[in-house]
């Protein structure tokens, strides 16, 4: 790679030092982990949450749901908008969080604790590992279209892998999006090799589930679906642009069409069903309003917490809304300043991603700057 020019560095000091790590080398935390530092000052105690004054309803599960906490898991932050493929090798096992991401677009965390990110303008995979170090985990740092065949994944070339699935036994399908392909790593990281090729290309495609042995992918204005080495097929289609899926336990999919401004229900067989979005009613934290009557701003992605129990995380709203028994109250907005809670690292810019880990916790990714936060969720019912 060629060498970056001395003032992009010393801009990127300086962004570095206001988002929280510095060029210093870092203090030590256990097992020689760096120590991670919070954007709250030490003489002072997280906000309150605000009261909510309207009616009390103790059938609203998401009446006390919210985010407790928040934690700077990767990415420098050093510049918006950025995209272009800006690896260094330096980055390579040093502390997550200095290292520059360009538009990463989703994460998700293996049973070990491992979270997988996709770097998407760099045309890689990470790895960040328990102990806060980052890796390439598959792709080059260049763009180009790997073997097919298995292959060492860091040997196979990508090109804007945006769409991550991690399978429950640890293998991870990756949508390589300008190569319209999906590819697996398997389990013990030894290999990738391409499971589906698009009947023409994926479009704007974003989001990736895989159920059993069928692979469905969110491809702009349809959703596509096909089985390994097997045609991609349209499921459905008349979508504005797709964002990120979510299957459910009765075999239904929940899918953000992002240029909707709604997310839709989808069974096989029949067209889909409103569940959150489309309409003109504009939500407050107070209480609760019907799901489907609610102005929203591009959801992108939604969360499974409990039975009948999601979230919906806006792209250009900025907001994260909670959803239950067809009712939704926002339970975040990032441009509320200050956070109405504990927030470590640099702020949370446009949000893309946001998956559950097994941990309960939630990954979220917001591209434009570069970041990822692990949340921290208070409320949940069990």
């Amino acid at each position: 790679m060629a060498a970056r020019p001395t003032a992009r560095r010393g801009l990127a000091v300086l962004l570095l030092a206001a988002c929280g790590p510095t060029g210093e080398a870092p203090a030590q935390g256990p097992g020689g982990r760096p120590a991670k530092a919070t954007a709250m000052r030490p003489d002072r105690a997280p906000p309150e949450r605000p009261a909510r004054t309207g009616p009390r309803t103790d059938d609203d599960p998401c009446e006390n749901v919210r985010i407790e906490r928040s934690e700077h898991l990767a990415g420098a932050a050093q510049q918006a908008g950025k995209a272009e493929n800006d690896w260094d090798p330096s980055f390579e096992g040093g502390p997550a969080t200095r290292a520059e991401l360009s538009e990463p677009y989703f994460a998700v965390q293996d049973a070990a604790g491992r979270v997988y990110v996709a770097d998407k303008y760099a045309h890689a995979v990470r790895r960040i590992d328990p102990d806060g170090t980052i890796h390439t985990h598959a792709g080059t740092n260049a763009p180009g279209d790997g073997p097919d065949a298995p292959t060492p994944p860091r040997s196979v070339a990508l090109q804007r892998p945006n769409g991550l699935f991690l399978t429950p036994d640890g293998a991870l399908f990756v949508l390589d999006l300008d190569n319209a392909k999906v590819r697996r790593v398997a389990p013990d990281g030894a290999a990738m090799e391409t499971v589906l090729r698009a009947d023409t290309d994926f479009g704007k495609g974003r989001g990736l589930w895989v159920r059993g042995d069928t692979i469905f992918v969110a491809a702009g204005t349809r959703l596509v679906s096909g089985r390994p080495g097997g045609p991609a097929t349209t499921a459905w289609d008349g979508f504005v642009s797709l964002g990120n899926l979510l299957g459910e336990p009765d075999g239904a999919l929940l899918a953000a069409d992002r240029g909707g401004d709604r997310v839709v229900r989808l069974v096989p067989g029949e067209p889909p069903r409103p569940f959150f979005g489309g309409g003109a009613t504009d939500a407050t934290e107070a209480a609760p309003t019907p799901a489907t009557e609610i102005r929203t701003d591009g959801p992108r992605s939604v969360v499974r917490l409990a039975p009948g129990l999601h979230l919906v995380a806006e792209h250009e709203g900025g907001r994260i809304f909670c959803v239950a028994a067809g009712r939704a109250r926002p339970i975040f907005d990032r441009a509320r300043a200050p956070y109405p809670f504990e927030h470590e690292g640099p702020p949370i810019g446009a949000m893309r991603g946001l998956a559950r880990a097994p941990d309960g916790t939630l990954l979220l990714v917001h591209a434009d700057v570069g970041a990822v936060h692990r949340l921290h969720l208070a409320g949940v019912p069990r």
